[in-house]
């Protein structure tokens, strides 16, 4: 069980099909396909489904922020409005560079 576990979340992290492991889930960065090209299951959304993968996407976000913010306060010195100006620019595009990985897992481990 822990073994089949470690493989559903294996192909979310990959991005391919829960049911085969083969085709992949996204035909452009944020478009999901209709259909495994292997196997042909269909990708169908049930209400709801990609409430968690918003709050993995919330999260990683955060730590991308905060890791950023220690960083800069350790090694770095930059005035607080410079500081501020890269953490805004890192909290806007964090969603954008972890859309894909969270709607995945949450693909993988509710199939």
């Amino acid at each position: 069980m822990l073994l089949e576990l470690a493989d559903i979340l294996w192909r979310g992290l990959r991005l391919r099909c829960p049911c085969c492991g083969h085709g992949h889930l996204f035909e452009s960065a944020t478009r999901v396909l209709k259909r495994c090209a292997s196997c042909q299951e269909l990708f169908e959304s049930e209400p709801g489904q990609w409430f968690g993968a918003i709050y993995i996407n919330l999260g990683l976000t955060v730590g991308f922020v905060v890791t950023g913010y220690l960083l800069l306060q350790t090694f770095i010195s930059l005035s607080t409005s410079q500081q501020i100006n890269i953490l805004t620019v890192g909290a806007v595009l964090g969603p954008f560079a972890f859309s894909e990985s969270p709607k995945a897992s949450g693909s993988a481990s509710f199939s």
